[in-house]
């Protein structure tokens, strides 16, 4: 995301300094006998559009931020910009972020109208105890007039399976900072693993998550998270009219299966991997059933809702069922997240590399045959209930609606009947493998999750 900058901390600043950026343009040293660029304090700087009083940005921040592009590393690239990381002696790093130089050009069409003050306005409306806080918004001098997106430096790394591995203190964490959103009335979109940023083992506070990119963010009042109509979701994947507004749902159909298939991919297809894997998902069921319970409570005292509200009645069974939840709901879950992937995963791909449209083609069909999976998962568990436990009866009876909700929505888009196997072969099929090769970070979209934990659970 961000950049380094390295200056002699003796400076006393305003004073001119001079600063030499590296042949790669990916950081700045202080080198007083070869001056490159001389920078005078207060005489070039951005206009300030947004700021947080309490944050006052300096002059001297101020004017590096016209020229960040070329001072420091870089600490991530996504489809609209870059982010760059700067230090400035006496003051807390803060986190740049840069739209690519030929945005309005229309060079770079997947970036075109997008300047950031929506998730400068999202991000003032975070809670307070969250670590990442809205600095400014600053247009830049130069005739393009990019905006930049100023905040506060967040510590953390990518969770990788061996390196910062997922654990359950995460999953927690993520669950509490989805509950807290929907609380503060906002809604992420993108909970992908890229945006989530995990503390260490060895750190101060171990197994803290800070989720960051509130690009495609939206807010939401209480009373819209229970009677919506798809404006918080236009592709109308996620959310039936018996769910209510949830950013653990977002998590659920993006990170997670991202985490799992990832630990898989690193560790292997081997017994190990896969019941460290069922373990996982079904202690995020747990802590979900935790997070479903509190949200419930909170909506009942500001809607004065009863439990006849289907919204709050569905989440109730969830929070019920998924505290000490049983081996055929886990499944009939693992097979619903996949098919809320696939999805989602395939409009992603669609928007990043349409050249890819049949791998996306590809899981959206995947993902039919998953919601098909779930329904009969659905419609076997009611045969074998017994009639007296009407509440689950319930819950299932909801789930079965859930996945054929899913199964309606991509047969639409894809204008075709009912899936088989053999329907997912196509003779302009582009290899899956050239796709991953072009954009790793997504190779989890190899891994079916659900049928990994069906091996573990009905063993063959």
């Amino acid at each position: 995301m961000g950049a380094y900058l390295n200056i002699n901390k003796n400076i006393c600043y305003p004073k001119e300094i001079q600063l030499l950026s590296n042949k790669n343009g990916l950081g700045s040293t202080y080198k007083p006998k070869k001056p490159q660029v001389i920078l005078s304090f207060g005489k070039n700087l951005p206009t300030v559009l947004i700021s947080k009083s309490s944050l006052k940005i300096p002059n001297e921040t101020l004017e590096l931020i016209n020229d960040i592009e070329s001072r420091g590393l870089k600490l991530g690239q996504g489809w609209s910009g870059t982010a760059y990381r700067l230090d400035i002696p006496g003051y807390q790093p803060l986190a740049v972020k840069v739209p690519y130089s030929n945005w309005y050009t229309g060079k770079r069409k997947r970036g075109l109208g997008i300047d950031y003050t929506n998730e400068a306005r999202i991000l003032q409306k975070l809670p307070s105890e969250f670590e990442l806080q809205f600095n400014s918004l600053v247009q830049e001098t130069r005739p393009e007039g990019r905006k930049f997106l100023v905040m506060n430096y967040v510590n953390g790394d990518p969770i990788h399976p061996l390196k910062n591995p997922l654990t359950k203190a995460h999953l927690d964490s993520i669950v509490d900072i989805d509950y807290r959103l929907d609380r503060a009335g906002i809604y992420h979109r993108d909970q992908g693993s890229t945006n989530l940023l995990a503390s260490s083992a060895k750190a101060e506070n171990p197994g803290k998550i800070n989720l960051i990119d509130y690009e495609g963010a939206s807010v939401f009042t209480p009373q819209e998270s229970i009677k919506h109509n798809g404006l918080f979701d236009p592709y109308h994947q996620y959310f039936p009219s018996f769910c209510f507004i949830q950013n653990v749902t977002n998590f659920q159909s993006n990170g997670l299966p991202t985490l799992l298939g990832d630990i898989l991919l690193v560790k292997g297809f081997n017994k190990n991997s896969k019941n460290e894997v069922k373990d996982l998902f079904k202690y995020f069921l747990q802590a979900k059933a935790k997070q479903l319970k509190k949200q419930i409570e909170y909506l009942k005292a500001n809607l004065n809702e009863t439990n006849n509200n289907s919204p709050l009645r569905y989440a109730e069974l969830q929070a019920q069922y998924f505290e000490n939840v049983s081996d055929d709901l886990l499944l009939l879950e693992a097979w619903k997240t996949q098919a809320m992937y696939y999805t989602g995963m395939a409009r992603i791909v669609l928007q990043c590399a349409p050249e890819y449209k049949q791998v996306s083609t590809d899981l959206q069909k995947k993902a039919l045959l998953c919601s098909k999976k779930a329904i009969s998962i659905a419609k076997k568990s009611l045969r074998q209930l017994n009639q007296q436990d009407n509440h689950l009866k319930e819950l299932l009876q909801f789930e079965s609606s859930y996945n054929y909700f899913l199964f309606q929505n991509i047969q639409k888009i894809l204008k075709i009947d009912s899936p088989t196997e053999s329907k997912l072969i196509s003779s302009e099929y582009t290899p899956l493998s050239d796709f991953i090769k072009s954009f790793p970070s997504l190779s989890p979209i190899q891994v079916n999750i659900a049928a990994c934990i069906e091996s573990i659970c009905r063993p063959v």
